[in-house]
């Protein structure tokens, strides 16, 4: 807030900010929110399937399993995993 000696947080403004919205325009964010985080997932499931089927062509079944079992573990912690810990964090 300028001028008043104090400078506010970012999680303070985000908050201010979502506070002014009227109920439409409150919807219309909360359904691009869950349309976004279905798009990622989508992506994420993509991205899984090409590299298993790359690594199928090019080394063998068991190591596509194993890799695209990794690369899936790896979207789920930094995309759902570590933004889900850091939103149960901020509630505290």
């Amino acid at each position: 807030m300028a001028g008043s000696g104090r400078d506010e947080s970012e999680e303070e403004r985000l908050d201010r900010n979502f506070a002014d919205l009227t109920a439409g325009q409150e919807r219309l964010y909360l359904m691009g929110n869950r349309l976004a985080l279905a798009g990622l997932a989508f992506l994420a499931i993509a991205m899984t399937g090409a590299i298993g089927l790359v690594v199928d062509v090019v080394f063998s079944r068991s190591t596509a399993v194993v890799s695209s079992l990794l690369t899936g573990g790896l979207f789920a912690f930094l995309w759902g995993v570590m933004p889900a810990g850091r939103v149960l964090r901020r509630r505290d």
